[in-house]
């Protein structure tokens, strides 16, 4: 792996770890956005764990295997844009789309240098 795609697969490793340690824990601002988008504690958690799976994928995958970076990356990517359908669906302002939205633009760039960097 080229060292712009570890340094990415790491960004967004941490973002991903911020996000899924929220859920899991249930922390104030996750139930409050959980809450927001009707979805059941269970499921909150279940993509909580998916995005902390990912992270973990992300990180050994920096430095172990670059196709477990990219599958990892390919979770995130999926989990996010999970996310902002749940938020388009329920007319979340635009600002609430911003983190989700950014963190899917880095996992979608991860890809393409993983993709890239490894042909």
């Amino acid at each position: 792996m080229e060292l712009a795609s570890i340094l990415v697969s790491l960004v967004l490793a941490m973002a991903l770890i911020v996000m899924g340690l929220a859920k899991v824990q249930s922390l104030d601002p996750s139930i409050e956005i959980r809450d927001r988008l009707g979805v059941s504690a269970t499921a909150w958690r279940v993509m909580g764990v998916i995005e902390l799976v990912a992270a973990a994928g992300l990180i050994l995958g920096a430095f172990a295997t670059w196709k477990l970076a990219l599958v990892s990356a390919a979770a995130a990517v999926v989990t996010m844009l999970v996310l902002l359908v749940m938020q388009t669906r329920r007319r979340e302002p635009a600002a609430f789309l911003v983190p989700a939205a950014g963190i899917a633009a880095l996992a979608f760039l991860d890809v393409a240098l993983l993709l890239a960097s490894n042909r």
